[in-house]
């Protein structure tokens, strides 16, 4: 039901007339449509309802609003503003998740609520239908699926929850994101698609990096952060559920989640942080996708599997060091 109140309100931001109101609000506009309804979840008084139900209806928050982007008519909005509109679905419901005040809930909550948000959003891709708008929009859509909500993370006010819950934050957002590529259909789309898809669940998260604006996170976290951005992609391989994904598609998969973080370390800005920060984030990448190796499920996978994948790890991330673009930074770095 939640759903529908934020695909409701979202399609209908284009029948408001008002002087002054014009395209360029919309964004604002649906960021306060999820905002508004991760808050208000727990208002709801209802026999039957309680913090256990958070979870789903935090993914129908963003999976709501996410396919109505499409039902949205207005002058001066196409398929060009999608991009930032679903960026600013996902970090209005992230920056949101520390408003809701019900019997059960608390800090500890907040990593799972995260992983929804990117879920709902990411599951929903494929249910917006729009003139201009096809499979070749979806690689930069989902990067601003994990970019939105990385950014708003500094958004969060909530007793028990500070800087040093980042981590576990900055893993589920990427987990979410990853696990619900296999629940988009769009004419287009297969398992060929997901590595790539992959590779920009944890670009979008590690570029947003440098946008956290939080008390006690600065650039020496950095590293840390970026290693929850590759384990949670990783790990999260196994939950992926599409037709012609199998374990034979895994190593190309885990070549990309770290390809993907690797090049996007040239889009973070942030004050202390610079190329000579590179090889200790290097570090970390492929120590946050090696270390979860052991936590994907998935039938035909074993430990036989592992050092092949360990090559992939390594192989990606290499790969992707000529794609670094940032001021200091060389191919002889």
């Amino acid at each position: 039901m939640v759903g529908s109140v934020t695909s409701g309100a979202t399609a209908a931001l284009g029948k408001i007339s008002m002087t002054g109101y014009t395209s360029d609000n919309l964004s604002l506009m649906v960021k306060r449509v999820t905002a508004g309804a991760t808050g208000g979840l727990g208002n709801i008084s209802m026999t039957g309802y309680d913090s256990t139900h958070l979870s789903a209806m935090m993914r129908g928050i963003t999976a709501g609003a996410t396919g109505s982007l499409g039902r949205i008519t207005m002058t001066g909005y196409s398929s060009d503003n999608l991009n930032g509109m679903i960026e600013k679905v996902t970090s209005g419901a992230t920056g949101a998740l520390g408003r809701i005040s019900m019997t059960g809930y608390s800090s500890d909550n907040l990593s799972t609520m995260v992983r929804e948000v990117t879920s709902g959003a990411t599951g929903s891709l494929g249910r917006i239908t729009m003139t201009g708008y096809d499979v070749n929009d979806l690689s930069t859509m989902i990067e601003k699926v994990t970019a939105g909500s990385t950014e708003a993370l500094g958004d969060i006010s909530m007793s028990g929850y500070d800087a040093s819950d980042l981590t576990g934050m900055m893993e589920n957002i990427t987990a979410g994101a990853t696990a619900s590529l296999g629940f988009i259909s769009m004419t287009g789309y297969s398992s060929d698609n997901l590595s790539f898809m992959v590779s920009k669940v944890t670009a979008g998260a590690t570029g947003a990096l440098g946008r956290i604006s939080m008390t006690g996170y600065s650039s020496d976290n950095l590293s840390s952060m970026v290693e929850k951005v590759t384990a949670g992609a990783t790990g999260a391989l196994g939950r992926i559920s599409m037709t012609g994904y199998d374990v034979n598609d895994l190593s190309g998969m885990i070549e990309k989640v770290t390809a993907g973080s690797t090049e996007a370390l040239g889009d973070i800005s942030m004050s202390g942080y610079d190329a000579s920060d590179l090889t200790g984030m290097m570090t970390k990448i492929t120590a946050g996708a090696t270390g979860v190796l052991g936590r994907i499920s998935m039938t035909g996978y074993s430990s036989d599997n592992l050092s092949f994948m360990v090559s992939k790890v390594t192989a990606g991330a290499t790969g992707a060091l000529g794609r670094i673009s940032m001021t200091g930074y060389t191919s002889i770095t």
